[in-house]
């Protein structure tokens, strides 16, 4: 836990600049922490029926993303993190994997 917490505050920076990118301007409403997915948490923007909706970050065991979100898809910029530190920088449209 203590690994995951340095390493999101490490790459603070990153998320700062992918939320630049957004194209959602507002935030509905913003959770912490939230069991979205059966094995990862989300924290940021969810829209009305709770699906990440503009900047956030979903953290599963081994890695995390932040980026883009439009109703409940990546959409956007991403910074993955793995556990093991390697950060790659993703594009998503539709939550399809556009590059890396």
């Amino acid at each position: 836990m203590k690994k995951i917490l340095l390493l999101f505050i490490l790459a603070l920076p990153f998320f700062v600049i992918a939320q630049n990118d957004c194209e959602i301007e507002s935030c509905e409403k913003e959770v912490k922490n939230k069991k979205i997915w059966g094995n990862a948490k989300y924290t940021g923007c969810v829209n009305l029926f709770d699906e990440p909706h503009g900047y956030g970050t979903q953290i599963f065991k081994t890695q995390t993303s932040s980026g883009c979100w439009k109703d409940g898809k990546k959409n956007g910029n991403f910074t993955i993190i793995l556990k093991d530190g390697f950060e790659k920088y993703c594009v998503y449209k539709n939550d399809n994997q556009e590059k890396c």
